[in-house]
């Protein structure tokens, strides 16, 4: 008999037991929808006024801004010339060039003084070397691959 009625408090027990837990569980689940709930209402708080348009358009005026700074950037880059290409100045050299030498062919002396030109001076042959009249020997050990190379030189120097 008492092991019966120590069967049934267990049995309560346990019931109670397993109330508790899904107590438990139940006020777990509530507390973490409210955290939900506030997280859920602080991001639409914290969004306030911004929608992907508005992000849209922010980025689209950032880009704008970026290629107009781009745009300075390589305005001040550049060199900074009186409008003449290299072209253009070469030509006009060109031009003053062929002027000058034209005013300089026109500009001939009505008289032109006869002047001796100097007697060129004979070579003193006794002082050349004598030119070799056979084939050219060659001394020390080379091999037959660089006389043929000689050779082979030779003749298209005598053709």
């Amino acid at each position: 008999m008492y092991e019966k009625e120590v069967e049934k408090i267990n049995g309560a027990r346990f019931n109670l037991e397993q109330q508790i837990i899904a107590l438990e569980g139940a006020a777990l689940n509530m507390e973490v929808f409210q955290g939900m709930r506030a997280g859920a209402t602080a991001l639409e708080a914290s969004r306030q006024g911004v929608d992907v348009d508005n992000v849209d358009d922010i980025m689209a005026d950032i880009q704008e801004e970026m290629g107009i700074h781009n745009e300075i950037g390589e305005a001040i880059a550049r060199p900074i010339d009186d409008g003449l290409e290299d072209d253009d100045l070469l030509k006009e050299l060109e031009e003053l060039e062929a002027e000058d030498l034209e005013a300089e062919l026109l500009d001939v002396p009505d008289a032109v003084p006869a002047v001796a030109a100097p007697a060129a001076a004979a070579p003193d042959l006794a002082s050349l070397p004598a030119v070799p009249t056979s084939a050219v020997e060659v001394e020390g050990g080379a091999d037959e691959e660089t006389l043929a190379e000689l050779r082979a030189l030779e003749a298209s120097m005598l053709a």
